[in-house]
This record gives C-alpha cells, sequence and structure tokens, in this order.
C-alpha cells in the first residue's frame, strides 16, 4: 500500500461518503467529505487546501450541474494543487452526460465506476505518480463496465433512440449479456414500459455479477439467465428482438450455431442487431518485425477462443440462415485523442491480464516484451491504432 493521502471526496449520496470515509480510515488515509457542491467551492475560495486526491461524483441530482463544472469551477481560480483527480461514473449514464464526458479533457482526471470495488482498489494504490496510475480489474465483468464507459464502446452509440424504445408486450433477448451493460440500458429506457427482457451468457459467474449490478441500480425488470447461445431456451418464434454484442469476437468456431440459433428463436418480421468489431489485436502496427510476428504467432494461439475479424465472416453466417439484410453501419473506432488513449491503455492492461498465462504459452519469455512494446506503439504517434465496428440490422 502506498503512503498515507488525504482525499476530498464531493457526492451526493450520504452513503457512498460514508462508506469511502471508513475505508479511507482503515487503510490509514484522511478523508474529508462534501455532499453540497456549491459548499465544496466555497470552501476552496476561503482557503487553500493542501495537496491530496480528489474524488468527485459526475453525476449530482441537481439540474445544470454535474462533476465535470466542480473541476472547471476549480481549475479555473486554481484553487487546488491536487496529485490527480478522479471522476466517479455510474454504470450507464444519460447520452447528453456522455457527450459532455467525451468533449471534457484533463491530463489530471481519470475515470473510476462507481462501486465498492473501486473505491479499495483506489485506495490500495500508491499516488506517487499520476501518471503511472493503472487501474487494475480482475473481473472479466470489470472490465466491460469500464470498456462501456469509453466513447468508441459507447452502446447508446450502435441504436438510435426510436431502436431502445420498444412497445409493450415486445420480448428483448441481449444474447451474450457479459454484465448486463447493454440489458440496463434497455431497462433504463423503458421503465414505464411492460416489455420482457432477457439476457442470456454462457458464464454463470457473469450472470451471477450481472443480476447483482442489475439489483444495485433497482433494475428487477431484466431476467437474467446462464445459457448456451447455440442452444437457447426459448421457443421458436418467440423473440422480437435479438441483440448480439461483441458476442461473435469470442466465439469464433460457433458463428454458425449462434446465427442458425437466433433465427430459430426471432419472430417473423423480428430484428437481429449485431454489434461486433474487426481489427482488435490485429490491426497494431509496428517497424518492429519482432513484434509482428510474435502478434501474428499470438493471434494464432487464440484463433480457438478469439477472432480478429468477426465482421467480414458475419455476411455469409447471417444469409446462410435465412437473414436479410443490408449494408451494415461502420463505425470507425479510432484511438489518437490522449483521453481514448488513456482508455484503451487501461483496457489492454485488463485484457493482457485475464490471458497472461495464455500468452506466456504462446510466446514464452518474450511476452512482457511483448507488451511493454504494444503499449509504446499504442502511444506512438508514428501509428494511427483503429478497430471498425459494424453494426448489421438484420430481419427474419
Amino acid at each position: 500500500m502506498g503512503s498515507k493521502k488525504t482525499f476530498y471526496y464531493l457526492d451526493d449520496s450520504k452513503e457512498l461518503l460514508d462508506a469511502f470515509s471508513h475505508m479511507a480510515a482503515d487503510f490509514g488515509h484522511e478523508c474529508f467529505t462534501f455532499s453540497d457542491p456549491f459548499g465544496f467551492i466555497e470552501e476552496f475560495k476561503q482557503k487553500q487546501l493542501k495537496s491530496g486526491v480528489l474524488l468527485i461524483d459526475l453525476d449530482f441530482k441537481i439540474p445544470h450541474l454535474d462533476g465535470i463544472n466542480v473541476i472547471e469551477a476549480l481549475e479555473e481560480n486554481n484553487f487546488c494543487n491536487f496529485d490527480i483527480v478522479y471522476l466517479f461514473t455510474g454504470q450507464i449514464m444519460t447520452p447528453s452526460l456522455r457527450v459532455r464526458l467525451n468533449q471534457f479533457n484533463s491530463n489530471r482526471v481519470q475515470y473510476l465506476l462507481k462501486n465498492s470495488e473501486s473505491f479499495v482498489q483506489l485506495l490500495e494504490i500508491s499516488h506517487q505518480n499520476a501518471n503511472s496510475y493503472i487501474l487494475e480489474h480482475s473481473s472479466e465483468n470489470d472490465r466491460l463496465e469500464y470498456q462501456a464507459q469509453q466513447r468508441n464502446y459507447d452502446p447508446t452509440s450502435d441504436f438510435t433512440e426510436e431502436e431502445l424504445t420498444f412497445d409493450n408486450g415486445m420480448t428483448i433477448l441481449d444474447a451474450g449479456c457479459g454484465s448486463g451493460v447493454l440489458s440496463r440500458l434497455i431497462a433504463m429506457r423503458n421503465v414505464n414500459k411492460d416489455i420482457n427482457i432477457y439476457a442470456v451468457d454462457s458464464s454463470e459467474a457473469r450472470i451471477k455479477d450481472a443480476i447483482k449490478r442489475s439489483q444495485d441500480e433497482n433494475l428487477s425488470s431484466i431476467k437474467f439467465k446462464a445459457g448456451n447461445l447455440t442452444n437457447l431456451d426459448f421457443a421458436d418464434e418467440s423473440i422480437d428482438v435479438i441483440i448480439s454484442r461483441f458476442v461473435y469476437e469470442h466465439n469464433p468456431n460457433k458463428f454458425k450455431e449462434i446465427t442458425e440459433e437466433a433465427y430459430r428463436v426471432l419472430k417473423k418480421g423480428g430484428i437481429y442487431y449485431v454489434i461486433d468489431s474487426d481489427g482488435i489485436l490485429a490491426n497494431m502496427g509496428s517497424k518492429n518485425q519482432e513484434f509482428l510476428k510474435l502478434k501474428g504467432d499470438l493471434l494464432d494461439g487464440l484463433q480457438h477462443i478469439f477472432e480478429p475479424y468477426p465482421c467480414r465472416k458475419l455476411p455469409s453466417f447471417l444469409a446462410t440462415a435465412g437473414f436479410n439484410f443490408s449494408t451494415p453501419q461502420l463505425v470507425p473506432m479510432i484511438f489518437f485523442e490522449k483521453h481514448d488513449l488513456e482508455y484503451e491503455d487501461h483496457l489492454w492492461r485488463m485484457r493482457f491480464d485475464s490471458f497472461n498465462t495464455l500468452m506466456q504459452k504462446i510466446i514464452g519469455e518474450r511476452t512482457d516484451w511483448f507488451k511493454e512494446l504494444f503499449f509504446k506503439e499504442l502511444w506512438s504517434t508514428e501509428h494511427l491504432f483503429y478497430y471498425t465496428r459494424f453494426i448489421f440490422r438484420a430481419y427474419k
């Protein structure tokens, strides 16, 4: 654990303020909590607070005010000299707030999910150098939640407002739901509707965690279940809308079975949204030939669990299953701006951590060297790191 730190935490949730304050004390840190943003700003006007770590809730329940406004007010008046500033973000944000977050750029700001695990991880981190901060996540669901906060992975950007709004009586299936990000988004957009939302994932552990995240947000309408996407527990033609988001890339040998099963359970006239991306890892460029060779070896060694170009193959499987679809929507996922690179840097450290043992089996003692050069290339201005997201709208 790092040395003793002083935290200043602003949030409109008394429960979270109390929880963090107690945990900070347990870790030997000093913590000052505030619930009124106006009083918080006034505190800085009246006296110069000593440097430390600032934590601010992004989404206040106060009209025309959010955490970004608070940070801007502090920075404009040079009230403080903090080591680093954290914005705590909820699991799902409104589109307008996401736009605000994506437009806001400060080299002192990091983003964390608002949950107890993030609190503990933050308290365990040494802040001796803010630029060396890496938020480690051991859970795949944590990675998915963190990923959804990033502009390039924002689930709201895959659909129109109309596509996320459903009529009473409709049944929606989130096939391959992961942590439940999309299911929760749908539930929040249709809170007063009489609809059925099913969320299925092959991992019982992910489902258990997704249920908890849903309960934490008081979204009890989602029916989570562990299941096989190649053998869904639904009757023929019983689902109005199916969505599979970043599913095929993780199921390289099951494209045919997953697609045919989606066709089976979808009602006539129903729609199957398939969102995936081409070029993950494969598009990382370098002038170093050994790096490129190891990248190829790694992709070959991961081919049983990961497909780097799923969207190139999807049209054939969708057509063979019987779906009708037009040209998919293409969305460039470009990582060039600092805040985008920071997110992607964090995500890749999570990804590498999750399959580090497998990497060592594939590329051996060069694993650490490969990862080190990967992040160097990620931040290099000599390369433009990008993926291409495809949004298929397939009809039965």
